[in-house]
């Protein structure tokens, strides 16, 4: 599995390469940092998916996972995808 590739086993998110606070545990610092530096990535990611009322758990993942190999196309160099960790 190369670095972009997502993992859909795994809780995943998108984050920026700069932000230092753990999108999992520190949700509020993370937010607050993406903010101000007026990355938006949550807005970013709400423009591009497509979820429904209707859909599994597993096809929610696998449209996240459609969303951020996305953003990691067009900014790969700006966004990573981390893990929650255990």
């Amino acid at each position: 599995m190369n670095e972009n590739e997502i993992d859909i086993n795994k809780e995943f998110f998108i984050t920026t390469y700069d932000n230092p606070f753990d999108y999992f545990t520190q949700f509020d610092e993370w937010l607050a940092y993406d903010r101000t530096h007026e990355y938006y990535t949550l807005e970013y990611i709400a423009r591009l998916i497509r979820l429904a009322p209707d859909l599994s758990d597993e096809e929610e993942n696998l449209e996240y996972k459609r969303v951020f190999e996305s953003m990691l196309e067009w900014n790969g160099d700006f966004y990573k995808i981390i893990y929650k960790k255990n």
